[in-house]
């Protein structure tokens, strides 16, 4: 087995699991190596180590070739065939199955690969099990999920890389966001360089709590901003989510989009692969605002 040490933890490198959560009710089922439900041979996984994007093409009219003008990845399918081990449970092991998974349900799918953990979101709209009557041979599922968002992200805590370059911020206990665990969070001093070392480009959510009163508080992402046009007052909270197609802006959880400056741009509010530069300001008040970013890194496969 091959095993390494990483951050002080030892980190089997041939485990392989998935863990689901289904959102309406937050309730767990796992997969995988040494437990009762594993993946079958010859395929126990599809969908989790590929992708195929879409090109818009145009042909040249006088010379061979031509160009592509945009490249886009759509929904993805991922499969998941599985087994379990011991006939003499079969009744209740099937029953619990299908007690779980449900037709049209959402589940964040959780997968622990070579030492690695991603997640995704993903809709169960196809599922087999075994129609088999003889008790004693081992039940086998296969199912199939859609993810409308066809990257993996990580669930990792960076916030130990950040801990190094702002050595003085402290890192407060956080409660979980509804749907998957913050891979970054960040407390930090007016500018932060944030390194995004995924395979693409990551949406974050901002948080900004007001100890005192705020005027106009802004929040900048390399060049782009958004600027909050209005005065906050103690412990007033605005959340600007941009992992939500289309962004939203909530202040104090009703929404406040409409008091963004016309100016800000939301479209350009993404951290790009590399080094990017976060920091926020406000007209007046700025030391009066404690700034959360949150982000995930994005993954394409395994």
């Amino acid at each position: 087995m091959d095993k390494v040490f990483e951050n002080q933890e030892i980190i089997d490198r041939d485990l392989i699991q998935l863990k689901f959560v289904r959102l309406i009710d937050g309730k767990t089922f796992f997969v995988g190596n040494n437990l009762d439900w594993r993946f079958q041979k010859n395929g126990g996984l599809a969908g989790f180590a590929d992708f195929s994007a879409n090109l818009t093409y145009d042909d040249n009219y006088a010379r061979d070739g031509g160009t592509t003008w945009h490249s886009r990845l759509t929904k993805k399918d991922r499969t998941i065939k599985i087994v379990y081990l011991y006939p003499d449970k079969n009744v209740s092991a099937r029953q619990s199955l299908i007690e779980f998974f449900k037709y049209n349900y959402l589940y964040n799918v959780y997968i622990t690969y070579m030492g690695r953990e991603m997640y995704a979101e993903g809709r169960l709209y196809k599922m087999a099990i075994s129609e088999e009557t003889k008790t004693y041979k081992n039940i086998k599922c296969t199912m199939t999920f859609s993810f409308d968002n066809p990257f993996l992200k990580s669930v990792d805590n960076f916030g130990r890389d950040i801990a190094a370059v702002t050595p003085t911020t402290a890192f407060p206990y956080l409660s979980k966001l509804i749907k998957g665990k913050p891979t970054g969070i960040f407390n930090f001093q007016k500018t932060v360089v944030l390194f995004n070392d995924g395979d693409q480009i990551s949406y974050p959510r901002v948080r900004i709590v007001a100890t005192d009163q705020v005027w106009n508080p802004e929040i900048w992402i390399n060049d782009n901003f958004i600027r909050f046009l209005d005065t906050l007052e103690r412990n007033d909270e605005i959340d600007i989510n941009f992992t939500v197609i289309p962004p939203t802006v909530k202040l104090n959880g009703q929404n406040a989009i409409g008091k963004c400056d016309r100016e800000s741009n939301f479209d350009g509010m993404y951290l790009n692969l590399g080094n990017n530069t976060i920091r926020f300001d406000a007209e007046n008040g700025s030391d009066e605002m404690i700034v959360s970013v949150y982000f995930n890194k994005t993954y394409t496969v395994i």
